[in-house]
Order: structure tokens, then sequence, then C-alpha cells
């Protein structure tokens, strides 16, 4: 049985890149930012919820 050339496993690449620190950085930033921001907006929603009531 012969393999597509489509077909085949692509394997990672080896190579470390020097920007992935800063990379993971920079996202795990924005993570805490949004989960912050979203954490302001569910407490604001629930505020008008039970004003609404």
């Amino acid at each position: 049985m012969r393999i597509k050339p489509s077909q085949k496993s692509e394997t990672p690449s080896l190579r470390a890149e020097p920007d992935k620190d800063a990379e993971f950085a920079a996202l795990h930033r924005q993570m805490r930012e949004l989960e912050f921001e979203r954490g302001i907006l569910c407490g604001t929603a629930q505020y008008f919820v039970g004003e609404t009531n």
C-alpha cells in the first residue's frame, strides 16, 4: 500500500524558535486581561439582571 504525499503525517519542527517564550508571555498576559474583563462583564450583567427583577 502506497501512501500519497497528502496522507503523510506532518511532524512538528524540532528547531526551537527564539520568539516562542515572548509569544507565550504575551498570550498569557492577554488571557489574564480577558479573564479580568470577563469578570467585570459578568458582574455588570448580574447587577442589571437583579435590577430588573
